[in-house]
């Protein structure tokens, strides 16, 4: 695994927190991915987010609102519900079996496929 880490922290993926005594998403990394938000939110006019994997699925680290005001309760540090949401089809189709062994079921019961 140290290899991998490694072979993520030279690009600027990964950056290594020593106060956590592990790692974080690199400055590089976040701050492309903030850009990329910012130009589709434009591109469609409506609001855009980013999310990480957290401790219990996926969390909102950033928003980019759209040009239409909607009501919506997604806001930074709102972790993602795994059994009903367009965010856990992404992190669904590319998340790692170490992370969630069970793919199909989340810590509610809810069945996902």
């Amino acid at each position: 695994m140290r290899p991998y880490l490694t072979s993520l922290q030279r690009p600027g993926l990964l950056e290594l927190d020593a106060d956590a005594k592990g790692h974080t998403i690199g400055h590089d990394a976040f701050e492309s991915a903030r850009k990329l938000i910012g130009e589709l939110s434009s591109e469609i006019g409506m609001m855009c987010f980013l999310s990480v994997w957290g401790a219990y699925g996926p969390v909102v680290v950033d928003i980019v609102r759209g040009r239409e005001a909607r009501h919506t309760d997604i806001h930074i540090g709102r972790s993602m519900p795994l059994a009903r949401s367009a965010t856990r089809l992404l992190f669904r189709a590319h998340i790692s079996a170490a992370l969630m062994p069970d793919r199909r079921v989340t810590t509610a019961g809810h069945r996902i496929d």
